[in-house]
């Protein structure tokens, strides 16, 4: 995490430093960190939500038919074991 900080707070001077060299002067030098740090928070926030989509898409959608298709296998299973151990005729 620190290196995350010092990476962000570095990037945002950089950038500091291209617009200084550039004419336009930003009054706070602390505007850029701040501004590559919520981009990164978003970046990261953004990944996370699709992840979370995903969960919940496959406890939605796909873990009901997961859930079938072991019960079905297991159904095929059990009627293999009953029909080894029918009473002779």
């Amino acid at each position: 995490m620190p290196a995350a900080v010092l990476l962000i707070a570095a990037a945002g001077m950089g950038l500091n430093f291209i617009f200084y060299s550039r004419g336009i002067v930003i009054p706070a030098l602390w505007i850029w960190p701040l501004s590559v740090g919520f981009v990164a928070f978003v970046v990261i926030w953004a990944i996370g939500s699709m992840r979370l989509v995903r969960r919940i898409w496959w406890w939605l959608w796909g873990a009901p038919w997961d859930a079938a298709g072991w019960m079905a296998q297991r159904g095929r299973v059990l009627d293999r074991q009953d029909e080894d151990h029918e009473p002779p005729n």
